[in-house]
Parts: C-alpha cells; sequence; structure tokens
C-alpha cells in the first residue's frame, strides 16, 4: 500500500506542477483583451492594458514611457514598441501571429506565478499583476 500511495503523491506533485506552469486564465483574457485591440488598432483601448509607465521601452530611446507619451506616439505613427505587431501602428501590414499565438512562459526573473513572458521578433512582451490585473508592464528589445 505505502508504494501506491509514493506513486501518487509523486503523481500529485507533477500534476500541480504542470498546473503551475499554464497561465493563470485571467492573464490569458488580458492577452486576448489586448489582442483585440491592437488588431482594432485602438490606441486608448491597447492603454487600458498596459501599465504605466510602461518599462524598457528600447525603441522609444528612454527606459520608460507614460501613457501620454504613449497615445502621442501612436496617433503620429512613430512608437515601435509593437514591433511585432506592426511595423509601424496602424498602417495597415499585416500582424505576424507570434503576438498573438506564441506561449506565455513563467518570468525567471520573478517570484513563481507573478510574472510571465512571450517572445515575438525582438521583443520580449512582459505581464505582472498590477492592483488586480495583468497588465503589460516591460517591452524588452533583445535585438539591440
Amino acid at each position: 500500500m505505502r508504494k501506491w500511495s509514493g506513486l501518487a503523491a509523486m503523481c500529485f506533485l507533477a500534476s500541480s506542477a504542470l498546473a503551475a506552469s499554464a497561465p493563470p486564465p485571467d492573464l490569458m483574457q488580458a492577452r486576448a483583451g489586448l489582442s483585440a485591440a491592437l488588431k482594432a488598432n485602438d490606441p486608448e483601448r491597447i492603454a487600458t492594458y498596459i501599465y504605466f509607465p510602461l518599462a524598457d521601452v528600447g525603441g522609444f530611446g528612454s527606459s520608460t514611457i507614460s501613457r501620454a507619451q504613449f497615445l502621442n506616439a501612436w496617433k503620429k505613427k512613430d512608437y515601435d514598441v509593437f514591433t511585432g505587431v506592426y511595423d509601424k501602428p496602424g498602417n495597415g501590414s499585416q500582424t505576424p501571429g507570434c503576438f498573438f499565438n506564441d506561449p506565455l512562459t513563467p518570468d525567471s526573473r520573478a517570484p513563481a506565478g507573478t510574472s510571465w513572458s512571450f517572445g515575438c521578433n525582438d521583443d520580449i512582451y512582459h505581464f505582472r499583476k498590477k492592483n488586480g490585473r495583468w497588465l503589460l508592464t516591460e517591452v524588452e528589445n533583445i535585438g539591440e
């Protein structure tokens, strides 16, 4: 009997580890909402899925960007945080599937389950829970 209880415990631990590596449902909903806002090219709606100041915006020439800077730059179509989505926002270019489909993985730089990210082209998009909501908190340019 002990052999079976040990095996059952190992199976439980393995299934718990697998469950912990799956992104939370509310994170998946936030990513879907951000994706829909990007597809609609709606900067106000996009901004609701971003925690400002947005960190590590290498392509913008600053370590952070405010909501006002983001909206102004989006209007001018000169903001490249979402280069993985559009060559320049709103220019009608095709959206690569990587932004919408690449798997989220736990961020190894943060405590378990508190930060998730995915890579798309030369950027890594990081999500963290802020004020009870999953938001995009950092765009890390790894191509520079």
